[in-house]
Parts: structure tokens; sequence; C-alpha cells
């Protein structure tokens, strides 16, 4: 673990304060298999580690790519993934926390997708690439296919009971009329969000689906340079780019009040991207963040993130 300069407290005007970095991977087996024999969970937290994580939206799923090093190679066995082999699939899944100091938020879950270490370098780095919803958008469902009108949101509610996903509504009340939809599990939530013009999100375990003009949360995040603001912001085609130390209030579809001196940037914005780059041994701990003022529809009215 690492100290890190912080400039602000999650958007209260502060003093720098030095920090600890901190990171925990935990990998949780499936199937009955077992760390060692004994659990189906292995929890990191005293090794070296980095992450990159997107979290966005539209048909793209939440991803992220970790690196460990130094794990035992009995963990990395265990893990490891034969991707030349169609059938070699455990479903095993991943979670990743990031924070400071004691206190971690978790930041990722999903299903890992490729797992494999390089013995040949002595740092012995073990690298996962894993996904949100990986197996539920690979996984065949029963086609959606009713007959007359039905509220759009038992619609989602069903397929996140079939995907085991908790499920938020965030105001939305539609009527669809003879709804036929095929495909995986996500496939069928994205075609049904495009269909009626909402935002759909499956965030680790939870699927969210909310109107075009409703944050995912009430809270509004103060970003300026005294509160963890890296730099200026950048006004791009969709709205604002700009980067930031990590901050664990600063969510998905949440609002965040944006203070520069670049024109034009200050403001309230709606971020619809976050890229985070974290390691707790090295120079970044940070978030990219882009964020537009409203979101744009296409021409049959869906959503298009």
């Amino acid at each position: 673990m690492n100290i890190l300069i912080q400039i602000g407290n999650f958007g209260t005007t502060m003093a720098s304060k030095l920090r600890i970095r901190n990171m925990e991977v935990r990998f949780v087996l499936q199937y009955g298999n077992k760390f060692q024999g004994k659990y189906n969970t292995k929890i990191i937290n005293q090794l070296s580690m980095e992450a990159k994580v997107t979290k966005t939206g539209g048909v793209s799923k939440d991803s992220a790519d970790i690196t460990i090093y130094g794990m035992l190679l009995d963990d990395i066995t265990q893990l490891t993934t034969l991707n030349y082999l169609t059938n070699d699939v455990n479903r095993n899944r991943v979670e990743l926390y990031a924070g400071y100091d004691d206190v971690l938020s978790l930041l990722f879950v999903g299903d890992i997708v490729t797992a494999s270490a390089d013995l040949s370098d002595v740092n012995r780095p073990f690298k996962v690439q894993a996904q949100t919803g990986f197996y539920a958008g690979a996984t065949n469902a029963p086609n959606t296919n009713v007959k007359g009108k039905i509220k759009a949101q038992d619609i989602f509610s069903n397929l996140a009971q079939q995907a085991n996903l908790t499920f938020v509504n965030q105001d939305v009340d539609v009527l669809v009329s003879n709804p036929i939809f095929i495909g995986g599990i996500t496939e069928q939530i994205s075609a049904l969000a495009n269909q009626i013009g909402v935002i759909s999100k499956i965030d680790g375990d939870v699927l969210t689906i909310s109107k075009n003009s409703t944050a995912f949360g009430k809270k509004v995040v103060l970003l300026n340079k005294d509160s963890g603001l890296l730099g200026y912001p950048k006004i791009d085609n969709q709205g604002v780019v700009f980067r930031a130390y990590f901050n664990p209030e600063i969510k998905y579809r949440y609002d965040i009040k944006l203070e520069s001196i670049a024109p034009k940037c200050s403001g309230v914005w709606n971020i619809y991207e976050l890229q985070y780059d974290l390691k707790n041994h090295g120079d970044k701990f940070e978030i990219l963040i882009k964020a537009s003022k409203g979101l744009t529809t296409n021409k049959s009215g869906a959503t298009l993130e």
C-alpha cells in the first residue's frame, strides 16, 4: 500500500490530506469448487494490484482488467481458464473494491472471462478479464412473447429474476403491446429499453431502469480543484470530459456539479461513462469521467448511451 496525496474529501473543500490507497479483490468459485478444498471465496488485499474498469451504457457491458502480482500458485491454478476449450466454463466471479484508508467500496462485480498468469515474470502477474452480465448475455433465455398489453417494467422484472438480478425501477411506467423479444437475457433487456426509450443498466447484481430525464440517484457530488478535479475539463461532441481522483461517490448516471475556469464547463452534468485507472502501488488512482447535459435519442426515441 502506498500513500497518495489526495486533495479534498469527496466534495468538501479542505486542506490537502495524505491518504492510503486500498484495493481488494474477491474471487468467488462456482459449482462447488473450493480453494484448498475448503472455501469458495478468496480475498486478496495485501498484494500489489492494478485495475482498469469501464462503466458505460447501451449494449456495452461493464468490464474490468485486473492484474495481481505474487499470487500463490495453487490459487492461480484454481482460477486459470482454458480459453481454447469452449466447454471450460466455470462461471467464476470477481469482485473489486477500492477506497482510502480502511474504507472500501464495491466498484465492480463481474464474470471472469479469461484468467492466466505469466510465470516467466519474476513478479508473477495474474491477469483477469471480466465483464458484468457476461454469462447472462451468453445464456439463452425463454423468448418473451406476450399477447395484448403488458407493463414494460413487469417484463424487465421477469428478465432480472431469470438472471438473479435485483430490479430497481426509477419512475418507468410504460405499456407495450404484443411484445416479442428473443436472445439472451441482456439482449432482451437492451431491446426492450431501446423500444420504449429508457435507460437500462446492469451494474453488478442490479438491473436499473430509468427515464431519460431521471438520474440514478439524488446525491450530487461537487467537484472542483479543491475536491479532486485533475487538470481542466474538455468539451467534446457529447458534453464534457474530465479527470478526478478516485471518489466512490462519483457513480454512473448520477449528476455531478463541476466547477472549473474552463469556459462553459461548469454546471451540473449527468455521467454516462466512467473509466477507472487504479493502482495500489503506483501513481494512478483516478477516474476519467464523461458527462452530458441531457441524453440524446435516436429517431425511434430510443436512448443512445
